[in-house]
């Protein structure tokens, strides 16, 4: 019922499945680089600002430092 002709298939199901969904323009750099896999999900995570950073962490009300640890001027953040 998802193709024009009204008949099932596979394709047609995967398609409805990210109906909606929004994409993402960072992820093909990111995915196919010769970087390690685990750089790869950081990078990722980076991009999707899933870090826990001090600017996240007081998001969410918990405990966190104040300035950011490396240059102890302004709030941690992703950027």
């Amino acid at each position: 019922r998802w193709t024009e002709s009204g008949h099932y298939s596979a394709k047609s199901y995967y398609e409805q499945l990210f109906v909606g969904s929004i994409r993402d323009p960072h992820w093909r750099p990111i995915w196919r680089s010769w970087a390690p896999t685990r750089v790869k999900i950081f990078l990722w995570l980076a991009a999707l600002d899933r870090c826990w950073t001090a600017a996240r962490l007081a998001r969410h009300n918990l405990p966190h430092a104040d300035s950011c640890l490396f240059c102890d001027q302004d709030t941690e953040c992703i950027q």
